[in-house]
């Protein structure tokens, strides 16, 4: 299951192309995230804390955003049912 619904997930692809201003980004990105389920962002939040104790681990040689961008490209985009 997807973190984000479809409808939700196209949104996001449009919210993160845009060129906004940082603060406008991160207020779009927090709109998104309030229009999730609670589970999903219960989900979201247990997510980003794995996230971040791997980034702190000193045998990882990845960054925040290239691990992000790894993960997303796994959980955000549901994969296609055969």
């Amino acid at each position: 299951m997807a973190l984000f619904c479809c409808h939700l997930l196209s949104l996001s692809v449009t919210v993160t192309e845009l060129q906004l201003v940082p603060e406008k980004h991160l207020q779009l990105l927090q709109i998104l995230v309030h229009l999730l389920p609670p589970a999903n962002v219960l989900l979201l939040k247990h997510l980003l804390q794995l996230l971040k104790r791997v980034c702190e681990q000193k045998e990882t040689r990845m960054t925040a955003a290239s691990l992000g961008r790894l993960f997303a490209l796994h959980l955000l985009i549901p994969r296609r049912v055969r």
